[in-house]
């Protein structure tokens, strides 16, 4: 259930990952995908002793701004 909530987060590192996802492979996988990124943040989290730190929406956007410019909305 957890893949859900985090994929209608809106403004979430999680929620732009399964967009992004969803278009290429579809919305089960993407929420596959979700929830292994959700399991990786835990165990780093646990391992580490870290806080969960979330990389924003627009991450992507900020790594490769050309890219996501020629990318159209995905809302």
């Amino acid at each position: 259930m957890a893949p859900f909530g985090a994929a209608r987060t809106k403004g979430s590192f999680l929620r732009a990952r399964y967009k992004r996802l969803t278009s290429r492979r579809g919305p089960i996988k993407a929420l596959v995908a979700v929830e292994h990124s959700i399991i990786i943040a835990v165990w780093h989290m646990l391992s580490d002793n870290v806080p969960y730190h979330d990389l924003d929406g627009d991450h992507f956007a900020r790594q490769d701004p050309e890219r996501a410019a020629r990318r159209p909305c995905p809302d």
